[in-house]
């Protein structure tokens, strides 16, 4: 459950409720965060990291998290470090066997079915973007055990947004293709041009080489929490 006790707080609450919980973070970070939750608590949004969260981050005694997660902020954002820590927890807590069995047997329905759980559970209306997406599905992905995970690998005329490999040659290896859609009733365009994409740039050029045979093909459209999947 979000907890909103900050909502009626101010920066300066919320950095002495921040200090109290751990007093060694940096005065800067603290500003920073206390700025960002100050910020966030003027918007009546399902946004998917609060004062619990990074009270729970900072509670860690291990200095090195602690300079991690200041690292993250100077360098990418505040909003992209906490999105990166929830994420990690979030995966690291779910039990995606489902979601694997129907990708690696090109279940395409099912496999749709358990991307709209994960997004509708975890993703805010407010995150879009292909490589937000691009990261929800290969941090999902990549914790698949016996397979190798691409991103962005250079294959035929362009770069695939993930290539899937088994180590075991007799599996099938995979291929997705990303699109975001302005609509939901753009979902299935946007999947049938994504697996074009997939054939006329030639992405499975290297899975061909590392002499693959048997290569499943999903495009993969999303709109705020709703995605849809289609199979070649």
């Amino acid at each position: 459950m979000r907890d909103e006790s900050y909502k009626a707080m101010n920066q300066i609450d919320i950095i002495q409720k921040l200090k109290n919980i751990n007093p060694n973070v940096p005065e800067e970070t603290l500003k920073e965060i206390a700025e960002y939750l100050e910020a966030k608590a003027q918007e009546d949004i399902n946004f998917f990291f609060s004062l619990s969260k990074v009270s729970e981050i900072m509670q860690n005694e291990d200095e090195t998290e602690i300079a991690k997660l200041h690292a993250f902020i100077t360098e990418k954002g505040l909003v992209e470090a906490i999105k990166r820590y929830w994420f990690e927890e979030r995966v690291k807590q779910k039990d995606f066997s489902i979601l694997y069995n129907s990708l690696v047997n090109g279940l395409e329905e099912e496999l749709r079915i358990e991307i709209n759980k994960f997004l509708l559970e975890n993703i805010s209306y407010y995150d879009s973007g292909e490589s937000f997406y691009h990261g929800v599905l290969t941090g999902i992905l990549s914790r698949m055990e016996g397979y190798i995970l691409y991103s962005n690998l250079e294959s035929g005329l362009g770069r695939s947004d993930i290539i899937i490999e088994p180590i075991d040659d007799r599996k099938p290896a995979i291929i997705i293709e990303l699109k975001i859609a302005k609509s939901e009733d753009e979902l299935e365009t946007r999947c049938s041009e994504a697996l074009n994409q997939i054939e006329t740039k030639k992405y499975d050029m290297y899975l061909r080489k590392e002499n693959f045979k048997n290569i499943i093909k999903y495009g993969v459209a999303f709109c705020g929490k709703i995605c849809q999947v289609k199979k070649a």
